[in-house]
């Protein structure tokens, strides 16, 4: 797989909450634009290797885990595709870059309103 965007999808999707996301979350997770997005979803779509189910007002994407498999070790993330004859395609990813891509955002802490009245 060629698209680095691509690789970005499928590791946002192997990490996220409950290994779904809607177009939104994948922004938010990749810094992707919602067109982006949409074009390689389409493309992961064709190739069998992402799937969207409609639930109200969101289509949640998830990867076929027949065909998409990340697994993560002490030198970093490793994105395995497996192909409809059997063959798999390793792609590799130093644990930096893939912990910081993919990390949870931060939650912005909290103030009481009484606090900030001080």
């Amino acid at each position: 797989m060629g698209s680095s965007a691509r690789r970005q999808l499928l590791t946002a999707l192997c990490t996220a909450a409950g290994g779904r996301a809607h177009v939104a979350g994948l922004c938010e997770l990749t810094g992707l634009s919602r067109g982006a997005i949409s074009r390689h979803l389409r493309a992961l779509r064709l190739r069998g290797l992402v799937h969207g189910h409609p639930e109200g007002r969101h289509v949640w994407y998830h990867c076929d885990p027949r065909r998409v498999r990340l697994d993560k070790s002490d030198k970093g993330y490793a994105l395995t595709l497996t192909q409809p004859s059997g063959v798999e395609l390793t792609l590799g990813m130093p644990t930096a870059a893939a912990t910081a891509a993919y990390a949870p955002p931060a939650e912005a802490p909290r103030v009481d309103a009484s606090e900030a009245a001080d």
